[in-house]
Parts: C-alpha cells; structure tokens; sequence
C-alpha cells in the first residue's frame, strides 16, 4: 500500500515510541527484504512520546482517550489542542489536564485578538515565500532564519511559538514583518491564523452551554429520567 501511494522508499515515517523496538524494526525487515535495492527503505524516524493523563499513558487499551468529539463536548475548539501539543517537543512525555487546555485555550484566544487588527495575511506555504515577502527587511529575515532553524532542528514546534510570541510584541518588526512572521508560523504549525476569529472559540463554547441547558431541560421535564436521576 505505501508503495503504492508513496512511492519505492518514505522520506519520513512518523509513531509512537513504543513501536521503535519492535513494530518498526519488522516494518524495515520486511520492507527493506521485499525492496532488495540496498536502499534504506526510510529516511528518517520521528518517534513520538506519550500524551499523559493522570499517570499513565493516553491509550484506547487504558480507557483514558480523550476524543476531539470530547473536546468539542467540552467546548474546547480543536485549534486548542494542537497547541497544547506544539507547546512541548514531539519526543517528550506531556502531561494532558484540564487546565493546561484550558490555558491553551485562553493562548488562542489572546494570539488571534492581537492578530486580528493585522489581517489580511501574506499567503506564505514556504521559507522562499516568506524571504520574498520579507525582502529588505532584516529584522523580519533574522526571525525568518531562527523559525527555520527551529523547525529544522527536529521539528522544534516550542521555539517556533516563542517566535511567534516574541513577534507579536511592540517594536520586535514592523507590522508588515510581524505578518509574514505570522502567515509563516501559521504555515509551519497550521493553526488557521489567517482566517481563525476570536469569536469562532465562543461558538464551541455556547454551542455547548445550550446544549446542556436543552439536557438539563429534556432530562427534568421527563418523570422517569427524572426519578432516575435521583436515585
């Protein structure tokens, strides 16, 4: 199937890192033996760590997966999460707790009220983009070639935030440099920062208020489930 839709050899094969010692190891076994080319059937390994929740590991065997339906429930927007995770390297344990997303959260929130006044963004998919729109302008180029050193120095997604984060201060670029920061970034880490509101969070969040209000409502109007919920 990969060779199919990937081609004869992957440049990057991602997982977890429980599957290192022995899943991949047979991976490359049979791959490499089927192939017979002498060529290293993948380039380079990504093995991330485990997500935490409580003490142990975020697995389906374990019953403590959280679902993005879960988050979404909970009236977290999905942009929450993924950073959450960019926050901490793919290859160190991070520990999943109600109020690190819910700071996540409140992060989102503050980075697209400060991005906000700046739209429209450059549209920027790689670093030539990014130096192209930049051109001239050497503050912006500097942080350019430390967000690029960052992601190249095994996907390095916290420094890329503090990047992102020093940016946005008064007086780091001007305000046409801080976009291409931005629109880089956001390529980089896909956060949707181009077009995300601030209010698009509210909508998860009342969504899940009436919701409730609507349960809460339906369940008290029903005398069984109404007995029921008192036992």
């Amino acid at each position: 199937m990969s060779i199919a839709l990937l081609g004869r050899h992957v440049d990057i094969h991602t997982g977890g890192v429980d599957h290192r010692e022995l899943d991949h190891i047979n991976e490359i076994a049979q791959s490499e033996a089927y192939l017979r080319d002498g060529l290293p059937w993948v380039r380079f390994w990504l093995h991330n760590e485990f997500l935490q929740f409580g003490a142990q590991k975020m697995a389906k065997s374990a019953g403590g997966t959280v679902r993005v339906a879960d988050l979404r429930q909970a009236g977290l927007h999905p942009m929450a999460y993924r950073l959450f995770l960019a926050g901490g390297h793919y290859r160190a344990q991070l520990d999943y707790t109600q109020a690190a997303i819910n700071a996540s959260q409140a992060t989102l929130r503050r980075l697209l009220t400060r991005i906000q006044p700046l739209r429209p963004l450059p549209m920027i998919e790689t670093l030539s983009d990014a130096r192209q729109a930049a051109a001239g302008d050497t503050l912006t180029n500097s942080l350019l070639d430390r967000l690029d050193a960052a992601i190249s120095d095994d996907l390095g997604t916290p420094q890329v935030l503090a990047l992102l984060q020093h940016a946005l201060r008064p007086g780091a670029v001007t305000d046409d440099g801080r976009r291409v920061v931005i629109a880089a970034c956001d390529a980089l880490l896909g956060f949707g920062l181009t077009t995300l509101q601030p209010e698009d969070l509210d909508v998860f969040h009342n969504a899940m208020r009436s919701w409730r209000r609507f349960h809460l409502t339906h369940v008290s109007d029903h005398p069984a489930r109404s007995c029921q919920g008192t036992r």
